[in-house]
């Protein structure tokens, strides 16, 4: 059975500093692109109605390359912005999202389309199945009591989960899924977001920066349980290093800067959130990328990423935690450094292994490089799309 359209509802919040907004806005890009329609849809103002297909901010926050359909939804008084708390009216935006579904399910219906409803947020499927929509939920989180019914497994249009591991795969067929719904496909690579290729002068040029020593990135949030901690520590135990930490809301951004100033950490820079667009040449100017994500997350062993794929696009060096789902793409001594998780000693040897053999650090990363051309954004969304045309003749036919 053909899939003909595709209704993303996103939780509203668009734009986001989130990393799961930036993986909706990469899946939905191909989504556009792949199926004969597609929509989505987040909350806007009454402006909204008349920018098509999406708003410039937008667009050049997640670094969009080819335009889709975002339907913004008139529930705020003004157009959202990344960090305007104001931009966010749930209650509003639930039941707009849901009325908007609703419409555009009997709009398929004349058009004789054969519709489903796609989204990551656990708290629109019940009122989903009560409209009788066919569902697809993507889940990067174990599924707790609150997330969801035991019922889903069993109602006819809730075609089934799709998550990043096998880990969380088993731990909802434990809660009564059963193996054919639920589709694994880990994170995947914005690889086009990153060319043309930049050298590392050309990156250090465009930002400005002239540095003597050797540069180690993170990109991502400031919180504890990515490692923050840990690459403070790492900066004390490699002087000589420049140790640049790229995101960050401007509270952490503060939080995180007081730390290293009282522990006079000079040779921490702080940037705050970047957008999609400046990503790469950050990513470009680095002589090796951190993943630092720490044991003691409860997320820990089931995470997969962005920051991964994206390190892996640039053909820098990477140095990560060697947790479950992380070892499944990135392999110790053939396309990175795996390291304990939360150990100084362990993640400083990796690093300075890198810095003390530049060839074979060029190895790894070219590897590296190669990997995530076989994982991208397009070649996710097509084999998602298989799975709901796989369920969907399954379930009607």
């Amino acid at each position: 059975m053909i899939l003909d359209s595709l209704l993303y509802l996103s939780d509203g919040k668009l734009p986001s500093p989130l990393a799961d907004s930036i993986q909706i806005t990469k899946m939905s890009e191909v989504f556009g692109q792949q199926l004969h329609h597609f929509e989505l849809v987040a909350s806007g103002d009454w402006r909204s109605l008349f920018i098509a297909p999406m708003d410039q901010p937008f667009a050049t926050w997640y670094g969009v390359q080819t335009p889709f359909t975002l339907r913004r939804l008139p529930i705020l008084r003004h157009a959202p912005a990344v960090f305007d708390p104001e931009a966010y009216a749930p209650r509003g935006y639930i039941k707009a999202a849901l009325a908007y579904a609703q419409w555009l399910k009997q709009y398929a219906k004349l058009r004789r389309w054969t519709q489903v409803v796609y989204t990551r947020t656990p708290f629109f499927v019940p009122f989903l199945l009560q409209q009788r929509h066919p569902i697809i939920l993507e889940y990067h989180e174990p599924l707790g009591s609150r997330a969801f019914e035991r019922s889903w497994w069993h109602h006819p249009n809730f075609l089934g989960v799709v998550t990043t591991g096998p880990e969380l795969a088993q731990g909802y067929q434990a809660l009564g899924a059963r193996p054919h719904q639920i589709y694994i496909q880990p994170n995947a690579a914005a690889t086009g977001l990153f060319q043309p290729a930049q050298t590392q002068t050309e990156a250090r040029h465009t930002l400005n920066w002239s540095c003597d020593r050797p540069i180690l990135m993170y990109a991502g949030q400031l919180f504890d349980y990515k490692g923050i901690p840990l690459i403070l520590n790492l900066a004390a135990r490699l002087p000589h290093c420049q140790f640049v930490l790229v995101g960050g809301t401007p509270e952490d951004v503060e939080r995180v800067r007081a730390i290293a100033a009282a522990r006079h950490l000079t040779n921490v820079q702080l940037t705050g959130h970047i957008s999609q667009q400046q990503l790469p040449t950050y990513l470009y100017a680095a002589d090796i990328l951190l993943l630092t994500t720490s044991k003691h997350w409860d997320q820990a062993p089931v995470t997969s990423p962005l920051k991964l794929f994206d390190y892996m696009s640039v053909q820098q060096p990477i140095v990560a935690s060697n947790l479950p789902n992380i070892a499944t793409i990135l392999k110790d001594g053939y396309n990175g450094r795996l390291a304990q998780p939360d150990d100084v000693e362990s993640f400083a040897e990796a690093i300075l292994d890198l810095l003390a053999q530049p060839k074979q650090a060029q190895v790894l990363a070219q590897q590296a490089y190669l990997t995530v051309q076989q994982k991208t954004w397009t070649i996710r969304a097509q084999r998602i799309i298989q799975f709901i045309e796989q369920r969907l003749w399954a379930v009607m036919t």
